[in-house]
């Protein structure tokens, strides 16, 4: 072991210059994404499964694509102002500094990138949300069809001895998606080091959408076995059905599909040996510039959302028989006796909106049959919410003032007045669905 550490010492002190730039570039990541990066389950799947995504395919030096997806994204980031987007610009640029001094290493560390970036984790979210209702009214189905006796309301089904059973968040949410997504990056990195053979962009993106669609299957088929054996989530019985679950419907069925993709489509590694007169000066002149653009664009968007009211609308708007509080991220609350009410800023169709599903269940509750309900002509979520021994109910919706809506594409194509969420929370259903009435009834913006 002492002479294992003594060999990376040496290999750091007699090529240092190779290393520092990926160590910069790291650095810089890290100082710009620190406040998205939170300690959670798939970061650290993250860690674990890196080691096997970054390898050299290639001793050919000297590309210049990450750079150019490096640029490409910080365009996007200045325009749109969206994290994500300078998210990936820091990653391209770790990519680029490792690439383009010691070798290709294929695009296998970009869709890395995106199985662990917050955006994925957002869209899974809200799509998963969205299509566990329709999941579970076939998983109902099926039931039915093999001779149980079950009626759903919402996520939460009414057995045929008379007991209900309530399907958790996490059999469609993040950490099965999170974990499966995982397996099929570390399956990929086996597979193109055991054929010395990589995949084009097209062609690991079709392993993504595949991998997706399987995930989706997984879920269903798991939800119809957790129900059939009534195994309540926290229990052993629950985690084995998860990951017999994800092992037979999922990995199994990649493992086949990642081995013929690479036997049909993929591409020999290049042989040819390693390179360095590309010129280290511009190596480094490219770094620096793409370090310095980076920056000051970062230090200029932020400089902008520190002296930008997000919405001027609800930042005037008063609610009469309720206290006003204003957040730190711009949500206003109002409280009365018996309802709190949360309205968030306006966003744009292509922001994220962070849905309550999502900021509840961040503040430590579970969400409990989830359900669209109609309220006179129009439809709203409905959930209720449990903390240990505290229960409450919560609805919400989109709100532009004109429309009122839960449907997530219709509130991001509207070219009107910009939608925000309305959350209403209290403690009991009824004291729920008098308020949600007032509020629908009213024109807020």
């Amino acid at each position: 072991m002492v002479n294992y550490i003594s060999s990376i010492q040496r290999a750091l002190l007699h090529h240092w210059k190779d290393y520092l730039l990926p160590i910069v570039a790291g650095f810089l990541f890290l100082a710009m994404q620190h406040e998205f990066i939170v300690p959670s389950f798939h970061i650290v799947l993250a860690i674990c499964i890196a080691p096997f995504v970054f390898h050299i395919q290639s001793k050919v030096t000297g590309s210049l694509r990450y750079a150019i997806l490096c640029l490409a994204f910080l365009a996007l980031y200045a325009w749109l102002e969206i994290n994500v987007l300078l998210f990936m610009c820091c990653g391209s640029l770790l990519l680029f500094t490792i690439e383009y001094r010691f070798g290709k290493i294929g695009w296998l560390p970009f869709f890395f990138l995106i199985c662990i970036s917050s955006a994925l984790n957002y869209v899974i979210h809200v799509s998963t949300f969205s299509i566990r209702l329709e999941l579970s009214q076939l998983a109902g189905q099926m039931l039915n069809a093999i001779g149980h006796t079950i009626t759903l309301q919402g996520t939460s089904f009414q057995l045929d001895d008379g007991s209900s059973f309530s399907v958790d968040d996490a059999c469609v949410g993040l950490k099965l998606f999170n974990t499966g997504l995982s397996v099929m990056v570390l399956l990929l990195g086996f597979a193109q080091q055991r054929q010395q053979k990589s995949l084009s962009i097209l062609a690991l993106g079709m392993i993504f959408l595949s991998t997706l669609l399987l995930l989706i299957a997984t879920n269903l088929l798991r939800i119809v076995v957790i129900v059939m054996f009534r195994s309540e989530a926290g229990s052993a019985s629950h985690e084995i059905i998860g990951l017999f679950s994800l092992l037979m419907y999922t990995i199994i069925p990649l493992h086949f599909i990642i081995g013929f993709s690479i036997k049909r489509f993929g591409k020999s590694f290049e042989q040819t040996s390693a390179d360095h007169n590309f010129g280290y000066s511009k190596y480094v002149a490219i770094c620096v510039a793409l370090v310095f653009t980076t920056t000051a664009t970062f230090a200029k968007v932020r400089h902008q959302h520190e002296n930008f009211t997000q919405d001027d609308k609800l930042a005037q708007l008063n609610l009469e028989g309720f206290t006003r509080l204003e957040k730190l991220d711009g949500v206003i609350q109002f409280s009365s006796p018996n309802a709190l009410v949360y309205i968030k800023p306006a966003n744009k169709g292509y922001e994220s909106d962070h849905p309550p599903s999502l900021c509840w269940q961040s503040a430590g509750f579970a969400l409990e049959e989830i359900m669209e309900k109609e309220m006179g002509t129009h439809r709203i979520w409905f959930a209720k919410l449990k903390r240990d021994a505290t229960v409450q109910y919560t609805a919400w919706w989109y709100d532009n003032g004109i429309n009122k809506t839960i449907d997530q594409w219709h509130w991001r194509l509207d070219k009107g007045e910009p939608y925000r969420i309305v959350n209403i929370t209290t403690r009991t259903p009824q004291e729920l669905e008098k308020t949600c009435a007032e509020f629908l009834s009213k024109k807020l913006f």
